[in-house]
């Protein structure tokens, strides 16, 4: 999980990773129609609950955003896609 680095980045601080590149795409960016790709560990996280993490976050930054799950990433890989389906590279 280290992505060839050797270096392992803390968990706790994941989610805000996330957070920043989302909020940097959709307001600094200007992007619309942003999915957000994730392990599904962390597409529960972010989705599930009356007031999910993505819920807080669309009225947080007054914009909607797509979240899918990829079985295939590992546990803290998340990848950004446009509306066309091409990747967003931060």
């Amino acid at each position: 999980m280290c992505d060839g680095e050797g270096k392992i980045r803390p968990a706790i601080l994941f989610i805000d990773e996330i957070e920043n590149n989302l909020k940097y795409l959709l307001l600094d960016q200007n992007e619309n129609h942003i999915t957000l790709q994730v392990h599904p560990f962390i597409y529960a996280y972010l989705t599930k609950g009356l007031f999910s993490i993505r819920y807080k976050w669309m009225r947080k930054y007054g914009k909607s955003f797509k979240v899918q799950s990829m079985s295939d990433f590992h546990a803290l890989q998340y990848n950004f896609q446009n509306a066309n389906g091409d990747d967003i590279t931060l």
